[in-house]
Protein backbone atom coordinates (compact mmCIF):
# COMPACT_ATOMS: atom_id res chain seq x y z
CA UNK A 1 0.00 0.00 0.00
CA UNK A 2 1.31 3.32 -0.95
CA UNK A 3 1.35 6.28 2.01
CA UNK A 4 -1.59 7.87 0.29
CA UNK A 5 -3.85 5.00 0.38
CA UNK A 6 -2.73 4.52 4.37
CA UNK A 7 -3.78 7.75 4.99
CA UNK A 8 -6.75 7.75 3.30
CA UNK A 9 -7.99 4.58 5.01
CA UNK A 10 -7.03 5.88 8.59
CA UNK A 11 -8.98 9.09 7.24
CA UNK A 12 -12.22 6.91 6.36
CA UNK A 13 -11.73 4.54 9.67
CA UNK A 14 -11.21 7.52 11.95
CA UNK A 15 -14.78 9.02 10.36
CA UNK A 16 -16.42 5.81 10.84
CA UNK A 17 -15.30 5.28 14.99
CA UNK A 18 -16.57 8.93 15.00
CA UNK A 19 -20.02 8.46 13.19
CA UNK A 20 -20.81 4.89 14.98
CA UNK A 21 -19.77 6.19 18.71
CA UNK A 22 -16.50 4.23 20.17
CA UNK A 23 -18.66 2.49 22.44
CA UNK A 24 -20.57 0.90 19.68
CA UNK A 25 -17.46 0.18 17.51
CA UNK A 26 -15.45 -1.75 20.12
CA UNK A 27 -19.20 -3.80 21.00
CA UNK A 28 -19.17 -4.73 17.08
CA UNK A 29 -15.12 -5.50 16.93
CA UNK A 30 -15.08 -7.64 20.23
CA UNK A 31 -18.63 -9.36 18.98
CA UNK A 32 -16.45 -10.04 15.94
CA UNK A 33 -13.74 -11.49 17.46
CA UNK A 34 -15.83 -13.82 19.76
CA UNK A 35 -17.62 -15.20 16.57
CA UNK A 36 -14.49 -15.80 15.28
CA UNK A 37 -13.27 -17.62 18.09
CA UNK A 38 -16.61 -19.66 18.34
CA UNK A 39 -15.64 -21.19 14.52
CA UNK A 40 -12.04 -21.83 15.19
CA UNK A 41 -13.39 -23.62 18.23
CA UNK A 42 -15.87 -25.67 16.36
CA UNK A 43 -13.43 -26.42 14.11
CA UNK A 44 -10.97 -27.45 16.13
CA UNK A 45 -14.11 -29.82 17.57
CA UNK A 46 -15.04 -31.34 14.68
CA UNK A 47 -11.54 -32.10 13.94
CA UNK A 48 -10.62 -34.23 17.07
Amino acid sequence: MTPTSVITFLLIAAVVIAFFGKEQFKKDVMNIFRYKIDDIGDAANLLI
